[in-house]
């Protein structure tokens, strides 16, 4: 009877190490399976950043270009006004010496008819 019982006590104690074992797994695998998720996470963030770090990249370029584009274009429209502003120098100019002419004629035309009176 004595042996049945240490027989029977050794069984439980076989099984609670069994069930121990068991639990042990079952918490590596979970934790197994965690890190796997956080490492595809990872891997997955990894990638996504790369593709941001491009994308930042060719609008950095492109930002480049474009402030580049604008210098030459305020550059070309500060030309294009100073042409301008000659012209309209010019137009004032002659229309000045043209009115003085108009001014001369009209002054001639007008003792022309008083001398004619």
């Amino acid at each position: 009877v004595e042996r049945e019982k240490q027989l029977h006590d050794l069984i439980r104690e076989k099984d609670r190490v069994i069930r121990e074992r068991d639990l042990k797994m079952k918490i590596k695998e979970r934790e197994i399976e965690e890190l796997r998720v956080s490492f595809h996470q990872v891997k997955a963030n990894t990638v996504e950043n790369r593709h941001l770090e491009e994308e930042v990249r060719a609008l950095r370029e492109k930002s480049d270009t474009d402030s580049k584009r604008i210098s030459t274009l305020k550059k070309d429209l500060s030309i294009m006004l100073e042409e301008h502003q000659t012209f309209i120098n010019e137009v004032e100019e002659d229309i000045g010496l043209q009115s003085k002419k108009v001014e001369s004629l009209q002054q001639s035309l007008q003792e022309s008819r008083e001398k004619n009176e």
